[in-house]
């Protein structure tokens, strides 16, 4: 088990590249295939996102119970049984959304999408691939879930970065030197998807004890190890599957492919937000079980405190910078003028929806770690009933904006009315007092920072000048932020001394 400061560590640089290189290789994407052709990359994500729901809760429960198996609460048996028949489960759906794909290419290329220069011939092709690529991925997901309960963060990182930059980087010199069009992308993907499934079974395989499972064939049954947990983390699943993908699902049909592709680029630097904070909510969710398992409540709620202040930390930059920085930043990224005027607004609106989703999953870490999940099912699908024909609303009569408006909205009411009353019970001490002082006050410091360089932006017309103020800014707000959160000034203090920090035992 590596320990909590290097597994922080290696999920931050890991996901920083991941998301640089995913956010920076766009404007070539752009201009290679054009945007009609990223307008059908950004349909995959969706398409990606909407069968994820298929996983039935049984990654996140495979993640709790090899937790649980390290603290010595789990048979190495059941274990073994639980992970072999969760292969051939996945593998069995796998199989089926492939053949839907297949199934269905056709009518999605000529009913749903509205193409203008992309054959018919060539999307149905991509529908299918993508069909592919969902069935591999979602078998990779699986065996990374088992490296992240195994605590094997580094070579997480590791196999992400090097996947990453075969996936993002190097298909770009594919693009250029051998053909730029959308099924040669497509068909590069699913030659890395492939290698990258084999690589992460082999690392997850290599790290159970005894180096093997014990069957070739499942035993379905031991599938009700945490079936109570699996259920309801299948929920939840489907439930937020829906929420967060509804708006690129109508959207991709009310919206022609090219203006579709300009949204899913705003959607991609958005999103960046909420991953941007993944590598610390991945590095702490299976020590947070481990910690309930052995009864270290004490170290449960330090831990907890730490994590919303360094999360917080990541958030207000990140966040606050793409909310002040919209417009200036889409510039800088696209060189499209037009773009980032029109855009602005849906970028700031998106990274503030995501800023409230990611607290939101910082909540839910600690109901995951005492495996209460009934409350936040009950809120996530009373949520989902109201915020969904919203959200579908929204888009058929204002497009993107509308979609942008919701997503932000739906998710401070979430937030503020249920999540936060998720924390009694769980969280010792006083709600409002955590709210203030690992959540707010770090936010509120950046705020003046931001509105300062966003002035001296609105003069600034060359792309590398935009870039440094806005990097400025950023580093300034970084400061900002650390000096109003204690926690983390105490964290760097004991990390300069030597200390045993992040309970790293």
């Amino acid at each position: 088990m590596s320990s909590l400061k290097l597994s922080v560590a290696s999920n931050v640089f890991g996901q920083l590249y991941i998301v640089a290189v995913g956010i920076l290789m766009v404007p070539a994407y752009v201009h290679f295939l054009g945007e009609e052709a990223y307008g059908l990359i950004g349909f995959f994500v969706a398409m990606q996102a909407w069968f994820a729901m298929l996983d039935m809760g049984i990654s996140p429960t495979l993640i709790r119970e090899l937790s649980r198996f390290r603290a010595g609460a789990v048979s190495q048996q059941d274990l073994w049984h639980f992970i072999r028949s969760a292969e051939w489960l996945f593998l069995s759906v796998g199989v089926c959304c492939f053949a839907l794909a297949v199934a269905g290419s056709d009518w999605v290329a000529r009913h749903w999408l509205k193409l203008h220069d992309i054959t018919l011939a060539e999307a149905s092709l991509c529908i299918i691939i993508m069909g592919a690529m969902v069935g591999l991925r979602w078998l990779t997901g699986l065996y990374r879930s088992g490296l992240i309960g195994m605590d094997r963060m580094p070579l997480v990182n590791v196999s992400a970065v090097t996947l990453a930059t075969l996936r993002s980087v190097i298909v770009i010199a594919v693009l250029a030197w051998y053909s730029d069009t959308i099924g040669t992308f497509f068909l590069y993907q699913i030659v890395v998807a492939i290698a990258e499934l084999l690589i992460l079974r082999s690392l997850f395989l290599r790290s159970l004890p005894g180096n093997t499972l014990s069957s070739f064939w499942p035993r379905f049954s031991s599938l009700r190890i945490g079936f109570r947990f699996a259920g309801a983390m299948s929920v939840l699943t489907a439930v937020w599957s829906v929420i967060s993908q509804v708006d690129r699902l109508f959207l991709s049909h009310y919206l022609s492919l090219a203006e579709y592709g300009r949204f899913a680029i705003v959607v991609v630097a958005a999103g960046g937000v909420s991953l941007l904070v993944t590598p610390v909510l991945q590095a702490v969710q299976p020590r947070m079980v481990y910690l309930v398992t052995t009864g270290d409540l004490e170290g449960l709620q330090a831990l907890y405190r730490v994590c919303t202040q360094l999360m917080m930390w990541l958030l207000a930059v990140v966040a606050g910078g793409a909310i002040f920085f919209a417009e200036p930043a889409l510039l800088a990224w696209t060189g499209s003028s037009s773009l980032a005027h029109d855009m602005a607004p849906v970028l700031a609106l998106y990274a503030a929806g995501y800023a409230l989703l990611a607290l939101s999953s910082l909540v839910f870490q600690l109901q995951y770690a005492h495996g209460e999940l009934r409350r936040h099912v009950v809120g996530s699908f009373a949520a989902a009933v109201i915020w969904i024909p919203c959200i579908v609303v929204m888009a058929a009569y204002f497009g993107a904006r509308g979609t942008a408006w919701a997503w932000f909205v739906g998710n401070l009411l979430f937030f503020s009315i249920w999540m936060l009353g998720s924390l009694k019970g769980l969280l010792s001490g006083r709600i409002l007092a955590w709210l203030w002082e690992d959540v707010l006050r770090g936010a509120i410091a950046v705020v003046p920072v931001y509105m300062v360089f966003r002035i001296t932006l609105d003069n600034v017309g060359e792309r590398l000048i935009l870039v440094l103020v806005m990097g400025a800014g950023a580093a300034l707000a970084a400061l900002a932020c650390f000096f109003a959160s204690p926690r983390l000034r105490n964290l760097w203090t004991a990390a300069r001394q030597g200390q045993n920090i992040f309970f790293g035992r």
